[in-house]
Parts: structure tokens; C-alpha cells; sequence
């Protein structure tokens, strides 16, 4: 059995790329760790962390790292961290992502 998973991810606004390790550091422009918030492209980010805590006492806790886009209105790009695991979260409308492509799909009508 192979077992495979996501240790880094990318995304790319305009001339700018931020790369997120599944530990939770970051690259922008392949700087490590650079100061944030700050902008891709031309828009707004920043990154957030809390402690969620989990189990019957809530005696699991994970740290969850949040990088956010804000694009447009309400759309954003989202990459959050948690667990040693990568989510990317594309909220998008027609207006502002038409034609966007990308491995994690396209938005659409």
C-alpha cells in the first residue's frame, strides 16, 4: 500500500508565489518565513494561528496556521495548516475568478 500526501503547496497571484510546508513555515518569493501580513499581487495577507483543542477534555490540542488572500468583496484564497496537513480553500465568484485555472480546479458558472 502506498501511502501518499501533500508536503507543500503553491499559489501564485500575478508575479508573486507563497509556498506553505505542512509544518507550517512559509516562503514568499522564496523568502522563508517573511514578515506578515504584506500583499500578493495586489492584494492584502495575512496569517493567523490558534489553538484548537479537542478529545473528551480537550486534552488534544493542534495549532492551526491560516494564510488568507483577500481578493475581491468576499472572495479569498485560503491555505490552512493543521495537523501536518495542507487545505486550500478558493472562495470565488464569477466576476473575479473567470478564467482562473489551477491544479485544485477552476471556478465556475
Amino acid at each position: 500500500m502506498l501511502n501518499l500526501r501533500c508536503v507543500k503547496t503553491a499559489v501564485r497571484i500575478g508575479d508573486d508565489v507563497i509556498e506553505v510546508v505542512d509544518h507550517g513555515s512559509y516562503f514568499i518569493n522564496g523568502v522563508l518565513n517573511s514578515q506578515l501580513p504584506t500583499q500578493l499581487g495586489k492584494f492584502y495577507m495575512k496569517k493567523s494561528e490558534e489553538d484548537v483543542c479537542k478529545g473528551k477534555n480537550g486534552d488534544r490540542c493542534d495549532k492551526i496556521i491560516n494564510f488568507k488572500v483577500a481578493v475581491f468583496g468576499n472572495d479569498s484564497v485560503q491555505i490552512k495548516v493543521a495537523s501536518n496537513m495542507l487545505h486550500v480553500n478558493v472562495l470565488c465568484s464569477d466576476e473575479n475568478f473567470q478564467g482562473s485555472v489551477g491544479l485544485m480546479g477552476t471556478c465556475e458558472k
